[in-house]
């Protein structure tokens, strides 16, 4: 993503214009958009869930803010995932289980 520059080596990055002409290259974008939406669904279900997610301002190199909000987030994971396996209902009745009906997961867990 051109939001995070390389300063993240683990970020994968879609091909750009010319070199997703290549078919290859084009399906690699397709699948990595689609695996980034699924992510996104799951963030906007978390959010839902746990509100103060989207209170959070995290200040670019501000690490020991980074380190918290990234304790923070993954024990709304765990939550979340706690919820599932107790049948527990979304407090708005979001419906969150459906993150996304063309994906061939099974999982309704959170990763």
């Amino acid at each position: 993503d051109s939001a995070y520059g390389t300063s993240f080596p683990s970020i994968v990055p879609p091909y750009k214009l010319l070199a997703s002409s290549l078919p290859a290259n084009a399906r690699f974008n397709a699948r990595l958009s689609s695996v980034r939406i699924i992510i996104e669904h799951c963030f906007g279900i978390l959010k839902r869930r746990f509100p103060l997610l989207s209170l959070h301002a995290i200040r670019l190199g501000d690490e020991k803010a980074a380190i918290r909000f990234c304790k923070t987030q993954l024990a709304c994971f765990i939550l979340r995932n706690i919820c599932v396996e107790l049948n527990e209902a979304p407090l708005d009745g979001d419906g969150e289980r459906n993150i996304d009906s063309n994906s061939d997961h099974d999982d309704d867990h959170v990763q």
